[in-house]
């Protein structure tokens, strides 16, 4: 047998095998920021629900012509717990974390690609401002529209609610799971999966854009101050990044909280029929309905997203390294093995 042929066959089968093993870990920071965003959400799931209530309530028709139901964040909580138990928080919660982890993924794997190509920088590799809002806008824009049949099911679960609490449109979803088959065998199939998916490109590109723009450009200056530990700079810049997050993205989230809730097309054919009709009936501060649920809602779910992202990339560096001290070892045994083997196969009888 030739034994020289054998031990480079050997060798590359080896160095394939190895190159494959770190194929996850060359991908780890857009899967570990869809991990943390997922972690996030399940934390945070009962402020987003009552923010989609606080949205719907009320819906096309003037101040003072209907009952409040939920005035403030413990009193809605407490209002849906006495009604529908504490599972009633919880309404959502599998296609809201599904929706979190897949539009995150999407969304940071674009932009880690963006950025690569140099499209966030410029030529000496400075990241420009307005390059990493417009990259971030575009990832962005096109996660929100992959994801959209999921946030729909989500919006439509979440409004559920008992009769006597029940804002919005009441869709049949009984189980999560079964919420896309409803959808889908409702009279316009597939098409309905994405009805609102607009206003989701609409609310995506102006949050994401603003979200990352702010962060990046407070991040530094946060640290000037002393914060410079992770989890102190980040739960500090949250603090301040989400209140232009809020003010400029709430109406959008508004807008399209309701256009997905809806039947198809029987409040609103268009994000501007939507924006023009509550406008006129309800008033400016319909936009701003559940704002102050929503900046409490997302300084807690930025904070914690970046510091189980930080979190989670440390581990995959530590285990990384760990592997390659084993294959290192266990590569140089195979080599010493191989090469005597080729030692003994050329040597003289």
């Amino acid at each position: 047998m030739n034994y020289k042929a054998k031990a480079l066959s050997y060798w590359r089968d080896f160095e394939n095998n190895r190159n494959r093993k770190y194929k996850w870990f060359l991908q780890r920071d857009y899967y570990c920021g869809a991990m943390a965003a997922g972690i996030s959400c399940v934390l945070v799931h009962p402020l987003d629900l009552l923010k989609v209530r606080l949205q719907l309530q009320g819906e096309l028709r003037p101040t003072g012509t209907y009952k409040k139901v939920y005035r403030n964040i413990i009193q809605s909580a407490w209002t849906i717990v006495k009604h529908d138990g504490i599972a009633g928080l919880q309404k959502g919660l599998v296609m809201g974390t599904s929706y979190q982890f897949f539009m995150n993924l999407i969304r940071l794997f674009l932009y880690e690609k963006m950025n690569r190509f140099g499209l966030t920088s410029d030529i000496n590799e400075n990241p420009v401002y307005w390059r990493v809002a417009a990259s971030s806008c575009v990832a962005g824009s096109i996660a929100a529209m992959v994801t959209s049949p999921l946030y729909l099911v989500k919006i439509q679960t979440q409004s559920q609610a008992h009769p006597d609490i029940a804002t919005g449109w009441q869709h049949p979803h009984h189980k999560a799971r079964w919420g896309l088959w409803n959808v889908m065998r409702g009279s316009r199939g597939y098409p309905s999966m994405f009805a609102g998916g607009t206003s989701a490109v609409l609310r995506m590109s102006v949050a994401s854009s603003v979200q990352i723009f702010c962060f990046t450009s407070l991040q530094p200056i946060v640290a000037e101050y002393g914060f410079k530990n992770c989890v102190s700079n980040s739960c500090v810049t949250a603090i301040f990044s989400c209140i232009p997050v809020t003010l400029l993205s709430n109406p959008f989230d508004v807008i399209s909280t309701r256009m997905y809730n809806q039947e198809i097309d029987v409040y609103y054919k268009s994000i501007r029929e939507c924006a023009l009709k509550t406008y006129q009936r309800e008033g400016w501060r319909a936009f701003y309905k559940g704002a102050v649920v929503n900046y409490t809602r997302m300084v807690p779910f930025m904070s914690i997203t970046l510091v189980m992202w930080n979190y989670l990339k440390q581990i995959g560096i530590t285990l990384q390294q760990v592997d390659q001290n084993f294959f290192s070892s266990d590569f140089s045994l195979q080599h010493d093995r191989i090469m005597s083997k080729i030692t003994d196969s050329d040597s003289p009888d």
